[in-house]
């Protein structure tokens, strides 16, 4: 699960309004759910499977995140109820915090937070399709998320409701 707010977007006009350089602040939060019993551990960080079983099994993640895309706006002088265009580019995010939570019946609900391993700084290539005020996203990490050992590089593609052009 995947969720983007942006605290700011803009788009700075390059040619008539058409390519626009659209930038922007915001945070990043993913909720990784897995089916499989691990664990995070913090002393020394890294990933282990365990014997409990789990009802519910997520690592949480949240980034600062900057991303900057090359924008064509098809529809320039249109509404922006019904603009059309495409943008595409990359997104910076910083890891401010991280945590894994698990609920069994042998621990009830317990949290692992801080230092689990993970990088500090995530590179994604990012790209989306205006629809009015409907936009169709895809994010894909540049590499894994992890610092040692584990490749999980992450994706994520869905929906954006904004209503600028």
């Amino acid at each position: 699960v995947n969720v983007n707010i942006w605290l700011l977007m803009q788009k700075l006009n390059l040619v008539n309004h058409v390519v626009n350089l659209k930038y922007g602040l915001g945070i990043e939060l993913y909720n990784f759910h897995y089916e499989e019993n691990i664990r995070y551990a913090k002393n020394p960080p890294g990933v282990y499977k365990d014997v409990i079983d789990y009802r519910k099994n997520k690592l949480a993640t949240d980034y600062v995140t900057v991303p900057l895309m090359l924008n064509f706006n098809f529809t320039p002088h249109n509404p922006s109820h019904k603009s059309f265009g495409i943008s595409a580019g990359v997104s910076a995010g910083y890891l401010y915090s991280s945590r894994n939570k698990y609920i069994s019946d042998e621990t009830d609900k317990e949290k692992t937070k801080g230092e689990l391993g993970l990088n500090d700084f995530k590179l994604s290539y990012i790209a989306e399709i205006q629809l009015g005020p409907i936009q169709f996203y895809g994010s894909y990490a540049s590499k894994t998320m992890y610092k040692n050992g584990l490749d999980h590089t992450p994706y994520s593609f869905g929906l954006r409701f904004n209503h600028w052009q």
